[in-house]
C-alpha cells in the first residue's frame, strides 16, 4: 500500500472520513484486513532496511530461523506482512517516519517466557499498560497464533512522524510490526 501520496481517485465522500486515524477497532481491523484504502498506515525510519515477511500458515516468524512458524492465521489477515526480527530478540524498537496506524502482534503469555534474570522485568508492558499508552486490542483476531507463543494478540495506534517505540511483553518473544502488503 503507499503511503505518501494516493495514486486512485478517491471518492470525495471518503476524504471526509478520517483518513489518517483509527476511531475504533472495527475501523482498525477493516483497515488491515478488508478495506486498506480506508487509512493511512505509519512509515517507519529506515523502512527500506526492514525484513517483511508474510503472515500465512507455516511461514517461519523470525528471521534466520526455522524452528517457529505460524501455525493460525485468521483469514482476515491475508496479504499482511510482519517484521522479522532475530528470534528471541524480546524487544521490539521503531521509530515513526510518517504518521498513520501502526499495527502490532505480540505475545499474549504477558510478563512470561522466561525466569526473571537479565533484568528485563522492568521493561514489560503488560496489556494494561499498552492500553494506557494508547494502544487498541483487536478482538477479531484472536485466533493469530505461532508454534513459539501460542495465541497473539493485535494491537493498533495512531501514531505521529517522529514518535519512538519499545515494546517488551515478555522475555524471550519480541512483538511484530505489521502491515499490508503491497
Amino acid at each position: 500500500m503507499k503511503t505518501c501520496s494516493l495514486t486512485v481517485l478517491i471518492p470525495l465522500v471518503l476524504l471526509s472520513v478520517s483518513f489518517a486515524t483509527a476511531q475504533n477497532s472495527k475501523e482498525a481491523e477493516r483497515a488491515i484486513s478488508t478495506e486498506p484504502q480506508m487509512l493511512r498506515l505509519a512509515t517507519f525510519v529506515n523502512s527500506e532496511k526492514l525484513d517483511w515477511g508474510p503472515l500465512k500458515e507455516g511461514v517461519n516468524i523470525y528471521a534466520k530461523s526455522d524452528r517457529y512458524q505460524w501455525n493460525v492465521v485468521p483469514e482476515p489477515l491475508g496479504g499482511v506482512r510482519f517484521l522479522l526480527l532475530p528470534q528471541h530478540a524480546g524487544v521490539l524498537n521503531f521509530e515513526v517516519q510518517s504518521g498513520g496506524v501502526v499495527y502490532i502482534a505480540t505475545s499474549t503469555r504477558w510478563d512470561g517466557g522466561g525466569n526473571s534474570s537479565g533484568g528485563w522485568k522492568d521493561e514489560v508492558l503488560l496489556e494494561k499498560n499498552l492500553r494506557r499508552k494508547g494502544w487498541r486490542r483487536i478482538q477479531a483476531f484472536n485466533e493469530l497464533s505461532s508454534t513459539d507463543t501460542g495465541k497473539m494478540a493485535v494491537f493498533y495506534r495512531n501514531c505521529e512522524a517522529g514518535e519512538k517505540h519499545t515494546i517488551r511483553t515478555e522475555k524471550y518473544a519480541e512483538p511484530m510490526l505489521l502491515t499490508r502488503g503491497d
